[in-house]
């Protein structure tokens, strides 16, 4: 049997560049790494990150085969679907908004027809560079089936006020729970309908990988 042991040391150290350095180990025996920019920075670079927000307003509507917005990968894509982050804005609130909550729904059957709809135009995170993706941002989108609910993201409360102010946007991480395997997709309703809906503008960000 060969013994074989990864030199490392304990605590900081100090290097320049060139400079061959033991792996940092902190006091618990585990490995010390810190990210260099952000988490998502080398796949945005390698052009595997695509971003797409609507230009206007959608109603919310509830749970049903009419969606305001879905995030889907075509069943041929041979590529899976990372989202990364959903963000949701109101436009446009009901003279009388009706207490609901946000909810995200999952279309998970391969074997169903794909969403049809409006298609946006994602940009790749790397800008400048342009891979094509192959998940497809649509809006006023029909679905061949209603979907099943999976996260809540927000609630919406009821009540009349005059004086302007301002709401936050609504921003859901997944940071890696979630993945859209080819011929699936998901979508943004409410629970409950209001006597009319309101608008929201919906961003989102995901990763493409080889399946």
């Amino acid at each position: 049997m060969i013994d074989s042991h990864i030199k490392s040391v304990v605590g900081p150290g100090t290097g320049a560049d060139g400079d061959l350095r033991d792996i940092r180990l902190g006091t618990e025996g585990q490995i010390i790494a810190s990210l260099l920019r952000g988490k998502h920075a080398e796949q945005a670079l390698r052009g595997n990150i695509f971003l797409h927000s609507m230009s206007s307003g959608a109603l919310l509507t509830t749970v049903g085969t009419s969606a305001p917005w879905v995030l889907s990968n075509p069943a041929n894509s041979k590529k899976n679907l990372i989202p990364i982050r959903l963000g949701v804005v109101f436009t446009a609130f009901p003279a009388t908004p009706v207490a609901a909550c946000l909810l995200l729904a999952a279309n998970s059957s391969p074997a169903a027809d794909a969403p049809t709809g409006t298609a946006g135009v994602p940009v790749c995170a790397a800008l400048g560079v342009v891979p094509t993706p192959v998940g497809s941002v649509l809006t006023a989108a029909t679905l061949a089936a209603a979907p099943v609910p999976f996260r809540t993201i927000a609630t919406k409360g009821t009540g009349d006020d005059t004086t302007a102010f301002i709401i936050p946007e609504i921003v859901a991480d997944f940071d890696g729970s979630l993945v859209l395997t080819p011929g699936t997709s998901i979508s943004l309703f409410q629970n409950t309908g209001d006597a009319t809906n309101p608008e929201v503008i919906i961003s989102c960000a995901w990763e493409e990988v080889d399946v």
